[in-house]
This record gives structure tokens, C-alpha cells and sequence, in this order.
């Protein structure tokens, strides 16, 4: 009976081991979103929309060709000296992908080097739908999103959609 368990238990994991596999890789939409699913249930979410590049990282796991994602935030600590002669720490988000302990003097400098480079500046989406290498955003009402749309100032529709890229 146990090994009849054991089994059992085993082929559940491989089983949803496989099918994390189908889902890994990069998915890129038209409006300047990538998002690249690891095989260790991380992702990462990039945007690049002209001078503007926002970043997002996290973990991701699938239920039922529904894939939620969980962003991971990394936090540098600023410390800093206010008008009391107190040192005090505050969290800030980082500008790259290692938490580290900076002062107002770097915090100033790193804010100028950076410039349009930000940790989560555009929200991204808590849950997609995995259908055929493509990623639907699912709306408010439960529905995925499948109507092209329009960016800003353009006649042009394009697909809402990410779209598997190997």
C-alpha cells in the first residue's frame, strides 16, 4: 500500500514537472513587455518603452494552464542622519537586482544614473492563461483579454497578447 502511495505521489511530481517545463521561456507582447517564465518557477518582467525600462522579478506557478505571478521585491537599505543626528534606515526599492546598504549621497547618485530605469513601474499582471505558446491577460470579469487594441495616438490595432519566443 505504501509503495502503491509513493508511486502515486511520484507521478504527480513529474507530471507537473513536465508541464512546468511547456511553460518556460521568453513571451514578448507588441507594447514593449517581456516576460521570461525559469524553469526554477522564477520569472522576470521587463518593459521598454523609449528611455523608460522597468523591471519586476518573482516567483511564478501554474494551476490549470493559469499561470500566477508574485513579484519578489529587492530592497536597498538607505541610511541616512535627519536634523536630530539620528541615523535612521529606510527601505527603498533597488535600482538593480542585489539589495545592498547605500546613503543619501549614492541614493542621489544612483537615482541620476538610472534616470528612467525602475523596479516595478508598470503594474504587472497577478495571473495569465497559458493557450497554445501564447499568455492572455484575463480582465477583471474573469475573461481573457483576446480584442487587438489601440496604443496611444496610432490607428493601428495590435494583439494584446504575449507570444512565445524561442
Amino acid at each position: 500500500m505504501r509503495f502503491k502511495i509513493l508511486a502515486f505521489l511520484l507521478l504527480v511530481l513529474a507530471y507537473k514537472s513536465l508541464a512546468q517545463r511547456n511553460y518556460t521561456g521568453k513571451y514578448n507582447d507588441h507594447f514593449g513587455h517581456e516576460l521570461r517564465l525559469n524553469s526554477d518557477s522564477t520569472f522576470k518582467h521587463t518593459t521598454r518603452i523609449d528611455l523608460i525600462y522597468s523591471w519586476t522579478s518573482g516567483i511564478w506557478e501554474f494551476n490549470n494552464d493559469t499561470i500566477y505571478l508574485k513579484p519578489v521585491f529587492i530592497y536597498d537599505t538607505l541610511t541616512f542622519v535627519n536634523k536630530e543626528k539620528v541615523i535612521i534606515d529606510s527601505l527603498v526599492l533597488s535600482f538593480d537586482e542585489k539589495g545592498e546598504k547605500i546613503n543619501s549621497d549614492q541614493y542621489a547618485t544612483l537615482t541620476r544614473e538610472y534616470g528612467g530605469i525602475k523596479q516595478n513601474q508598470f503594474i504587472i499582471p497577478e495571473k495569465v492563461y497559458y493557450k497554445e505558446d501564447r499568455l492572455y491577460l484575463i480582465g477583471k470579469n474573469g475573461r481573457l483579454i483576446k480584442k487587438k487594441s489601440k496604443p496611444f495616438k496610432t490607428r493601428n490595432k495590435h494583439i494584446s497578447w504575449y507570444i512565445k519566443k524561442n
